[in-house]
């Protein structure tokens, strides 16, 4: 999703004829992306020990993973 979200905030500051809702969905959209990573930040150590503890999942995780 957050690549999704720079693409589009990309594809409107290239925009030659710019109007303000598209400065207002550039905005919208750098506060999605900043609410996500502030949140992901705090989730993703919870993701691993989710991982740890339920060993059905272990595998399956690293296999889809391309490392």
């Amino acid at each position: 999703i957050l690549d999704k979200l720079e693409s589009w905030v990309e594809e409107l500051d290239n925009k030659n004829n710019r109007c303000a809702v598209d400065k207002q969905l550039i905005f919208a959209l750098q506060s999605a992306r900043d609410k996500i990573l502030k949140h992901y930040k705090k989730s993703n150590w919870m993701y691993c020990i989710s991982l740890i503890l339920d060993h059905r999942h272990k595998i399956e995780a690293f296999d889809k993973t391309a490392w």
